[in-house]
């Protein structure tokens, strides 16, 4: 039993050190403190990672439904597109004619897509 923590412990350190991404050294981190009994609550563990305890438990709950191959799926934010690519179309075919401020281009869009944008949102 002993030596098959420590065999678990050791792979997760060893899975621990490829990690590029500190993110994602947390995550298994998190798990190898877990395992290793280093830390007996998922309370104590976000203490030693500096999460919070939600963050730890969705990571944790992550590992639970997937494994360590979920745990370590990096998703990045994307592309997270308001508008279809018939509306770009036509927001760009609208440009064309200009807009006079980055105001007008937000209310347009309010109003012919029913979408907020910020002003950043807007830029160019």
């Amino acid at each position: 039993m002993i030596k098959y923590h420590e065999e678990i412990k050791a792979e997760l350190l060893a899975v621990e050190r490829r990690q590029s991404r500190s993110k994602l050294r947390d995550r298994v981190r998190l798990l190898r403190l877990l395992k290793s009994g280093s830390s007996r609550s998922l309370t104590q563990a976000s203490v030693v990672i500096g999460l919070s305890v939600a963050q730890t438990r969705r990571l944790y709950n992550k590992y639970r439904q997937g494994g360590l191959q979920e745990l370590l799926a990096w998703r990045q934010g994307g592309n997270h597109q308001k508008l279809n690519q018939a509306q770009q179309a036509q927001l760009i075919e609208r440009s064309k004619a200009g807009f006079p401020s980055q105001q007008a281009v937000r209310e347009y869009l309010q109003q012919t897509f029913k979408v907020h944008y910020t002003q950043g949102g807007v830029s160019v």
